[in-house]
């Protein structure tokens, strides 16, 4: 029933009302597309952003201690003291909760929360393409089994992996792993990305009028022309009965 009164509304409008009609629906389609889409961009590119400064600032801290992982699958009472301070008297690094780094087995080597050290979890896809010298980050949901710990205090973290490369060289000797805390995150995420709808939907609706503008001055010249044709008709055969009666 309600697809017959859609349909015999459409069947009972005019050409420009049907423009009209679908214009609005396209828009209102293109809009919720065109939103979600640079919605999810924008936080791409936030997570990236934060995963990079994150990345570099904890880079230049760990690294040193790490250097020993290229010949040895262990570290040090000096190192582990060192990456324990590195996240007690920073201030990024008071922003960590945790720090898990991986040997080549998926064991954790070192780790802050110390339960999780020597503990081998199962293979997954991030591990190896940093281990390809690959940054990768997300908003983790943390339900993978790693995340053991994490999740007794938090719904979500963002989850940062970077390479750690021997000193001078490109090659990759370890992987460090970083769980940030995502409440201001995810709060300049969401201003972003009501920015971004408030932009599209401008952009969107001033289109819409434009093209709504263009189709109504469109239809009124086309109405002007066919006054005009039917004065013409009108005069044309009025010259003819004109005529006709002229000939009799």
């Amino acid at each position: 029933i309600l697809f017959t009164r859609i349909k015999n509304i459409v069947t009972q409008s005019s050409l420009a009302q049907r423009f009209r009609l679908t214009g609005l629906v396209i828009m209102i389609l293109g809009t919720i597309a065109i939103g979600r889409w640079v919605g999810e961009q924008i936080k791409n590119n936030v997570i990236k952003e934060s995963a990079a400064t994150t990345a570099l600032y904890m880079d230049s801290f760990i690294t040193p201690n790490l250097q020993e992982l290229a010949n040895s699958n262990s570290l040090t009472t000096e190192h582990f003291a060192n990456l324990d301070n590195v996240l007690s008297k920073t201030d990024l690094g008071r922003q960590i909760v945790t720090i898990k780094v991986w040997g080549s087995d998926n064991s954790v080597l070192y780790s802050n929360s110390k339960s999780l050290i020597g503990r081998i979890f199962p293979y997954t896809e991030d591990l190896e393409a940093v281990r390809k010298g690959q940054i990768v980050a997300s908003i983790s949901n943390l339900q993978d089994p790693e995340n053991v710990e994490e999740r007794k205090l938090y719904s979500s973290l963002l989850e940062i992996y970077i390479p750690v490369r021997l000193s001078g060289t490109n090659k990759v000797i370890t992987v460090a792993e970083f769980y940030r805390k995502v409440e201001g995150l995810e709060t300049e995420i969401a201003i972003a990305q009501r920015k971004s709808w408030f932009i599209v939907v401008g952009v969107m609706t001033a289109i819409y009028l434009v093209l709504i503008g263009f189709a109504q001055w469109f239809g009124d010249r086309i109405r002007r022309q066919e006054n005009e044709l039917k004065n013409q008709v009108v005069q044309l055969t009025e010259l003819l009965a004109l005529n006709a009666e002229l000939d009799k």
